[in-house]
């Protein structure tokens, strides 16, 4: 602060100061009872730095605001009051002009500007209207169609049996399960042969493109019954139900990254909109300084 007074010239009036100070009533400082003279020349300047002045007036406001803060002494109280102004409004000061002194502070304080502004034009014209412009979602997607699609798949169940005692007639049990639509079942069905109340069955379904499951890919996408692996007291088993052929899919299916394509094509049109409207100029030797530089 004492070198922002300097900086700044901050000068105040002592003697003015001093003779406010005693024309305040003391003990209802203390009880929180003063209250502004308004027949006082409140308009006079106290204190300035730069172009800013500090009148009575703003000082008596401050010590109506500050009146009922903890105190011990009258005069401590209004010293350190008008102190605390002086330090508030050269603070404020030295922050509204902080891009006038520090270039390079101006430049991070332009950037950042810039950047809120590209976000919220870039909101309003890509992002919302990406997710609210149904419309020109749809057509974009029945525009693109052949981009999105489903390559062949396989319907499959991964089965896990703990423990395989014999993987010949584990595999004889699931098999009969399956033709007699009882596979839900399967776990029931393989302790009850096994006479193991302590056997499990994990059963997924999915459906799997190449590539994704390595215990499918390992059926070279054979329908039926298959053991992909014994780990420890765990086998693993494959059923392959069916091939599902390739299709395009649905907007239902893909809507978050058609969503997304969507927005990359309005930004692009947006950005080639601006091409035209706008005469871009580079400063290719500048340019090629910075490249260097970095």
């Amino acid at each position: 602060i004492e070198n922002l007074k300097k900086e700044y010239n901050f000068s105040c009036n002592k003697e003015l100061k001093e003779k406010f100070f005693a024309a305040i009533d003391n003990k209802s400082i203390m009880e929180n009872k003063w209250s502004i003279d308004e027949k006082m020349d409140l308009a006079v300047e106290l204190c300035e730095f730069k172009d800013q002045k500090i009148t009575l007036k703003e000082l008596s406001q401050y010590i109506q605001q500050r009146l009922r803060q903890p105190k011990t002494n009258a005069m401590d109280f209004l010293k350190n009051t008008t102190n605390a102004l002086i330090e508030d409004r050269i603070i404020k000061y030295e922050k509204a002009h902080l891009e006038e002194k520090h270039e390079d502070f101006a430049w991070l304080m332009k950037e950042y500007h810039d950047g809120i502004l590209l976000f919220n034009i870039t909101d309003s014209i890509v992002w919302k209207k990406a997710v609210k412009d149904t419309t020109g979602l749809k057509t974009f997607f029945a525009n693109n169609r052949d981009k999105y699609v489903f390559p062949e798949r396989m319907k499959a169940d991964i089965i896990d049996v703990n423990p395989v005692t014999s993987k010949r007639k584990t595999a004889k049990v699931i098999k009969r399960a399956y033709k007699e639509g009882t596979i839900d079942k399967l776990q029931e069905l393989l302790r009850n042969y096994y006479n193991d109340t302590t056997l499990t069955v994990m059963q997924d379904s999915g459906i799997y493109e190449k590539g994704v499951n390595r215990y499918v890919d390992a059926t070279n996408w054979k329908l039926g019954l298959h053991f992909a692996e014994q780990n420890k007291n765990t086998g693993t088993f494959i059923f392959n139900h069916e091939i599902l052929p390739e299709r395009q899919k649905e907007l239902k299916e893909v809507r978050g990254l058609a969503t997304a394509d969507y927005q990359n094509y309005l930004e692009a049109q947006w950005i080639e909109e601006l091409k035209s409207k706008y005469n871009i100029v580079v400063n290719k030797e500048l340019l090629k300084k910075l490249l260097e530089k970095n």
